[in-house]
């Protein structure tokens, strides 16, 4: 989730903003609080009483493939809290900052950012959504001309291969050069123009898996940010996310 790869960057010690559509409710407010309290600008973000948190059930946690059952609620249309209209003050903000994770947001929204800023200097990471994936490709399918490092896991890749998306080719060809796919205790595979790496993963006793992928993202986007190049920053990304599946619950870096 955002929140929580916005959490990780900070206790990385990454100067860190957080945008979205905060809910009005008791879980929502908690998450203000706890952003702020880690650090994190939210300054951008806005409650909107009318929307509820998405609440998730997962099974099998400990487990490398856990399964996410979320729901929205009824009072919130059934729609995630997610930005949905673009604000001049986002833009502005992305114009300025030197690194922009797209998570699990509306495409259609990201798509109208990248073509807002310039993003030829910027580490532009691309993460979408399993729903994003199944129910609106053709729609996320352009954001991929702006050139983001896409990060996928095994599941959202299989998504797309049912799609009949030939891999990594087609991706390629709409406009990325970098592609990432986490596949859990057997690392990472990496993908550019002509060259595929496996990277692999610290064999650790899993406890928890939950969060996993957003370690990994927050500690790819510390090390590019620190001017790493693609391929190192992959493995300390791996390397930081096979040490999280050993500690319980979402929030698995430790405070600096």
């Amino acid at each position: 989730m955002g929140q929580t790869v916005a959490v990780n960057c900070a206790r990385l010690g990454l100067a860190t903003s957080f945008a979205t559509r905060v809910p009005g409710d008791l879980l929502g407010l908690g998450l203000v609080l706890e952003l702020v309290d880690e650090g994190v600008d939210i300054s951008l973000s806005r409650i909107d009483p009318d929307a509820r948190t998405t609440v998730c059930i997962i099974k099998n946690w400990a487990s490398e493939q856990p399964e996410y059952i979320c729901g929205c609620s009824k009072e919130s249309g059934g729609q995630p809290p997610v930005l949905t209209e673009l604000s001049d003050d986002v833009v502005t903000l992305c114009s300025k900052a030197r690194t922009i994770y797209l998570g699990e947001g509306v495409c259609r929204f990201y798509e109208e950012l990248l073509g807002r800023i310039d993003t030829e200097n910027k580490v532009v990471i691309y993460r979408p959504s399993f729903m994003s994936l199944e129910l609106f490709w053709d729609e996320c399918s352009k954001v991929l001309r702006h050139n983001p490092i896409l990060l996928l896991n095994e599941r959202k890749l299989g998504i797309l291969q049912r799609k009949g998306v030939d891999f990594p080719g087609d991706l390629m060809g709409l406009g990325v050069d970098r592609i990432i796919v986490t596949k859990g205790s057997r690392g990472t595979t990496l993908y550019t123009q002509g060259k595929v790496v496996d990277i692999p993963a610290e064999h650790r006793a899993v406890v928890d898996t939950v969060g996993a992928g957003d370690v990994f993202s927050a500690a790819l986007i510390y090390r590019l940010v620190k001017g790493d190049d693609i391929e190192a920053a992959a493995r300390y990304a791996t390397k930081l996310a096979s040490q999280s599946i050993s500690v319980l619950g979402p929030r698995k870096l430790a405070k600096p």
